[in-house]
């Protein structure tokens, strides 16, 4: 840490300065804490990757093995247009006023109110 320079402006320069001359102590092989008891062990983590390395080339396979995707989006539109198209002779009256409020009065009569509140 001493070969980085340090602003003598600075408000740690004086605790970089000592901390680098003073390095404090050195940690023992006793203060090592010991070995996690409820960690899985490496073997188990190896079953886990294998598994899901196997899981992925199963998944990738059967990717492959699905049918091409069709972009043509014109032919599917068209198609679709085809579909819903009225077929000819069956085409529908243009509406006028007097259709619209017959149909608003058919609705009308076949409505019934709701019921009252309670």
């Amino acid at each position: 840490m001493s070969n980085l320079p340090v602003d003598p402006n600075s408000p740690v320069a004086r605790d970089v300065a000592y901390a680098s001359k003073h390095p404090g102590p050195y940690p023992k092989f006793a203060s090592i804490p010991p070995i996690p008891t409820d960690v899985r062990p490496a073997a188990a983590y190896r079953s886990q990757v294998t598994d899901i390395e196997a899981r992925q080339a199963q998944l990738d396979s059967q990717a492959a093995a699905l049918p091409p995707v069709d972009t043509d989006t014109e032919a599917y539109a068209a198609g679709a247009r085809s579909r819903a198209a009225v077929p000819a002779g069956e085409v529908p009256p243009p509406n006028s006023a007097e259709q619209t409020e017959a149909y608003a009065a058919s609705l009308r009569e076949r409505a019934t109110p709701p019921p009252p509140p309670k």
